[in-house]
């Protein structure tokens, strides 16, 4: 965490947050909002990275604006590495057909197709990832009836996209006059409540969570509630509900944020901290409402939930407004 912190005090961004000093810990950092991310890395991107970017991509801030987030060439080969692995324990296997239902933007979500189809080029010392992939836009079909014909007739045996992407795609099936075929795994960006209203369309629904910073999705595993956090490449924190009906009280406090290990069961805002070679990425308020399902020395599991009207409102800095200098 030291070196995270020394990484990101070098950086415009964080100076002009931080006020030019370094915190002792992460806990004196202060917090990361989507407000001060576009505020700052849009007006002057290029003072704001470490390291010159290979892409950028959207991420999503529920209830909120996205974000733009680079990415460096180092950061793309590592994020091919986590996906691999992602997608295997989600339980992906060679010869899978995978739909990927992407959305018509550069958001982050259109790299988990670019990262399964280059994962074999990029990640060349381990087995190949055998699986055909069928990238599908629900914008590009909409008024091209006779393309909805053609992810259905390949049987895809995996089916990866929000809920509302796959409920969209259900519905081109429909019209097309067949039906979206069952699945073995529904890899789902998507609350608890949305994966149970999906559960007839796959035999397994394995949850993602997509957190700035990281360009492949976290992952959860088939019969296995949550996503897992790896300690070793993000640090979690969660803003517990009550602090921010304490914050929507009182508008000058400043909600708290603790560790996962010491908020199982507690639910709330997460609170990310991971490396990024473009951009670090210190204390975001990802705006993600989550439930803290369990907690070991490798990592937590945590599951992602509706948001509270509290974080749909979104998240606004307290006191001075930080700006880089001219």
């Amino acid at each position: 965490m030291t070196t995270l912190l020394a990484l990101a005090a070098a950086l415009p961004l964080y100076r002009a947050i931080w006020d030019g000093r370094m915190p002792r810990s992460l806990a004196e950092a202060p917090y990361l909002t989507p407000w001060i991310w576009r505020r700052l890395v849009n007006r002057q991107p290029g003072r704001s990275l470490r390291r010159a970017p290979a892409l950028w991509a959207l991420h999503p801030v529920p209830g909120d604006d996205p974000i733009w987030t680079p990415f460096a060439p180092e950061d793309i080969e590592a994020e091919a590495r986590r996906a691999r692995q992602v997608l295997g324990e989600a339980g992906l296997e060679p010869r899978d057909v995978v739909l990927a239902i992407v959305p018509e933007g550069p958001w982050a979500g259109n790299a988990i197709t670019f990262l399964l189809a280059a994962a074999d080029s990029l990640v060349p010392d381990r087995p190949p990832l055998g699986v055909t992939v069928f990238p599908l836009s629900v914008l590009t079909v909409t008024f091209k009836s006779d393309l909805t014909l053609f992810p259905f007739a390949q049987a895809p045996s995996v089916v990866v996209g929000s809920a509302g992407e796959i409920r969209a795609v259900a519905d081109l099936a429909r019209r097309a006059g067949t039906a979206l075929p069952r699945c073995r795994v529904l890899l789902l960006l998507g609350t608890s409540g949305e994966a149970d209203s999906l559960g007839e369309l796959a035999d397994a629904v394995v949850p993602l969570l997509y957190l700035p910073g990281a360009l492949a999705p976290f992952g959860g595993r088939p019969g296995v509630p949550g996503v897992w956090l790896p300690s070793a490449l993000v640090t979690a924190e969660v803003i517990a509900d009550e602090e921010w009906g304490r914050a929507l009280q009182h508008p000058a406090y400043l909600p708290q944020a603790a560790p996962l290990a010491a908020a199982v069961g507690v639910t709330g805002e997460l609170v990310v901290s991971l490396v990024n070679q473009a951009l670090p990425v210190v204390r975001f308020r990802t705006q993600q409402r989550v439930r803290v399902v369990d907690v070991t020395a490798d990592g937590a599991r945590v599951t992602a939930l509706a948001p509270t009207s509290a974080v749909s409102a979104g998240a606004r800095p307290h006191g001075r407004t930080a700006v880089l200098p001219d």
